[in-house]
């Protein structure tokens, strides 16, 4: 630029289409910053899902006496739950306490819990890849994993 040549002046609409876009830009990230903390389903709503997931007509072929103890950890606050699954005389009781005298224990975190009642997950997959433990009556286990 010489000496004889100005600089091109910019008006005030000008200036405030480009500051306005600048603020637009900082907003647009800002929200994108404020990730909201996911809901946690209660032991009652994963009972709930539990239910929907258990096939009654199978369960009603059941004979035996059988009860699963499914501690759930990882849940918010780094908490655990409990949820049982009894089968008693061909009926199937699903409720959200820990159930002490039951023939097998299992272990899930919260992620791969609801994997499992979002249908994203088998039992079968869960056992084979480690997301799913237990501990317990084997014959159980695969009386109640029948009944999904």
């Amino acid at each position: 630029m010489t000496k004889s040549e100005k600089p091109a002046k910019t008006t005030k609409a000008e200036t405030k289409k480009v500051t306005s876009k600048k603020t637009t830009a900082k907003t647009a990230v800002a929200r994108k910053r404020a990730v909201k903390k996911p809901k946690f389903a209660t032991a009652d709503e994963m009972c709930v899902k539990l239910r929907k997931l258990i096939k009654s007509e199978k369960a009603a072929n059941i004979k035996t006496n059988a009860a699963v103890d499914i501690e759930v950890w990882g849940l918010e606050n780094d908490s655990n739950c409990h949820l049982y699954i009894e089968i008693k005389d061909g009926a199937v009781n699903v409720q959200p306490y820990e159930y002490n005298d039951c023939s097998l224990e299992a272990y899930i975190s919260y992620d791969n819990m609801m994997k499992l009642l979002d249908g994203k997950l088998t039992i079968k997959d869960a056992i084979a890849d480690g997301s799913l433990n237990a501990n317990g009556n084997i014959p159980a286990a695969v009386m109640v994993a029948s009944i999904f």
